[in-house]
C-alpha cells in the first residue's frame, strides 16, 4: 500500500490506523528513491487502484492522505535511460 503524502509519526503510532494496515503505507516518492538507490532506474506503474477509507473517524485522522494499491515493474538494466 502506498500514499501520496509521507505519514507523520503520530499517525504511524495510531493503534487504529495500525490495525487497519494504513499507518505502514509507503510514500510513493520514498519507494522511487529506494528503488533508485538499489539500482532500479526505471520503475513503471502497471496498475494503480485507489483504496477508499469508509470510516468517518479514520477519514478525519488521515485527511488529505490518499491510499493506493500500486503494482510496479522495475528495471535494473545498465543501458536503460534514467527516465522514460
Amino acid at each position: 500500500m502506498y500514499v501520496n503524502l509521507r505519514i507523520n509519526e503520530n499517525l504511524k503510532n495510531d493503534k487504529v490506523l495500525w490495525g487497519e494496515f494504513l499507518s505502514g503505507a509507503l510514500y510513493v516518492e520514498d519507494f522511487r528513491r529506494i528503488m533508485d538507490e538499489i539500482g532500479f532506474k526505471d520503475c513503471r506503474v502497471m496498475r494503480k487502484t485507489n483504496i477508499t477509507v469508509n470510516n468517518a473517524e479514520i477519514e478525519k485522522k488521515v485527511y488529505g492522505i490518499k491510499f493506493y494499491s500500486i503494482t510496479y515493474r522495475c528495471f535494473k538494466l545498465d543501458d536503460l535511460e534514467d527516465r522514460c
